[in-house]
């Protein structure tokens, strides 16, 4: 990623049991250390549930609005951790659905080139039925490292510090030598 330039993340997270996920909570951990950290903008360019294609959109299931169908929270202690909870049944991600959330981030300006920063996220709360329902089970799990290349709850993404510096030096020579004077003749280089 490079400094001011804002960088598309998200989640894709399929239902892969046999009953409804409810209330599903979200949790990404983004890096908030020396030598820099991921900034968020206002989650939601995308948050819906998708058929198993990740592309067709479930009926009756249509986009999810912060507030209305959705709880998102920033938080930032000694981690910047975004939150995201699904509260209605438009949320739902029966089994082989997914729920697709897209947001954009961006890097804060003291972020040191060539830094790697990794951030972790994951379903960290889900339960199989609607909270209306006295025996419901709650599925909870915790982050760790992201578990790469293993396919479960969580998942890592790396990202490096792209810092482009550009430096202007101008030189001015007189033609014949001597000192530089206004309205003199000269050859100018900028490099």
């Amino acid at each position: 990623m490079s400094l001011g330039q804002w960088g598309q993340f998200g989640f894709n997270v399929q239902n892969t049991g046999t009953s409804d996920a409810w209330n599903v909570t979200l949790l990404d951990r983004l890096p908030e250390a020396a030598p820099g950290h991921v900034l968020h903008d206002t989650p939601g360019t995308q948050r819906q549930v998708f058929q198993a294609d990740g592309v067709t959109p479930v009926a009756g299931k249509g986009p999810l609005v912060p507030g209305h169908g959705l709880l998102d929270q920033l938080r930032r202690r000694t981690t910047c951790e975004l939150t995201l909870t699904e509260l209605t049944a438009a949320g739902t991600i029966s089994p082989n659905q997914r729920l697709i959330i897209t947001y954009r981030t961006q890097l804060d300006a003291n972020s040191q080139n060539g830094a790697q920063l990794t951030n972790v996220a994951g379903a960290v709360q889900w339960f199989n039925a609607d909270s209306s329902v006295t025996t419901r089970q709650a599925f909870n799990r915790t982050l760790t490292d992201g578990t790469p290349g293993v396919l479960d709850f969580q998942d890592a993404h790396t990202v490096t510090v792209v810092s482009t510096t550009i430096a202007i030096t101008k030189q001015v020579s007189v033609v014949g030598g001597g000192a530089a004077l206004p309205g003199g003749s000269s050859t100018t280089w900028c490099a």
